[in-house]
């Protein structure tokens, strides 16, 4: 016999049910392929230039067949032409000892004359600049400094000097101008970036857990630290 846990019945009991999640995360599965598909560049002796822009997206709800559109703003390399979905920048790849070279180029939106910029405010949705999350790299320019500011029709060259034991990970960037940081990140102004394992990672020796076998540590004080 079956169990049904918390009175629910199987989906395929449940057509109704059934038809309704393959229409609600039918989009996401097309988003899924085209964000598998996004373009990617490796660490190299150019830079790699991503613009900065404002688009109109156009969406068709699964269920209602309802259209609606709005504008937002999306990082997209020179090379391709923005297209009618929301779009996020280039994939970053770098391995320890790269110089990662990145030059933003923000085409957004001018700024209204005489606005207010008070801190903690919303302010500047066209000024902008690149933060990086992960890179164990300098604050100062020409790295990772989150004051710079690039107003629009401005462009910014960033160059990351990744040191050559720099551990492998998983990382991302984002916009990151104080006065609206929430706004461009949420409008999806990020993107990631993938540093290559070392290739004597595998080699590097591994501290052994400790049991309660092991008795108490003493005269040491022990932690860890966490990258990224």
């Amino acid at each position: 016999s079956r169990v049904v846990q918390h009175g629910m019945a199987p989906m395929h009991r449940r057509p109704g049910l059934r038809a309704l999640a393959l229409a609600l995360f039918a989009p996401a599965v097309v988003n899924a392929a085209a964000l598998q598909a996004m373009t990617e560049f490796t660490a190299s002796s150019a830079a790699t230039i991503i613009k900065v822009e404002q688009y109109t997206v156009s969406f068709t709800t699964a269920v209602s067949g309802t259209a609606f559109s709005y504008k937002t703003r999306g990082y997209n390399p020179s090379s391709s032409a923005m297209t009618d979905r929301m779009a996020v920048g280039p994939t970053l790849r770098a391995s320890a000892g790269d110089t990662l070279k990145v030059t933003l180029d923000n085409d957004l939106s001018v700024n209204n004359a005489g606005e207010a910029t008070t801190m903690n405010t919303l302010h500047s949705p066209g000024t902008t600049n690149l933060h990086t999350h992960g890179l164990h790299v300098d604050s100062d320019d020409p790295q990772d400094n989150v004051y710079v500011t690039v107003a629009p029709g401005a462009t910014h060259d960033y160059q990351y000097s990744i040191t050559p034991d720099h551990m492998g990970g998983t990382h991302w960037y984002h916009a990151h101008f104080h006065g609206n940081t929430a706004l461009q990140v949420g409008n999806g102004l990020v993107g990631m970036i993938v540093m290559a394992d070392a290739a004597d990672d595998s080699q590097r020796p591994r501290r052994a857990h400790r049991t309660s076998a092991d008795g108490p540590e003493t005269g040491t004080l022990r932690g860890t630290t966490s990258r990224g």
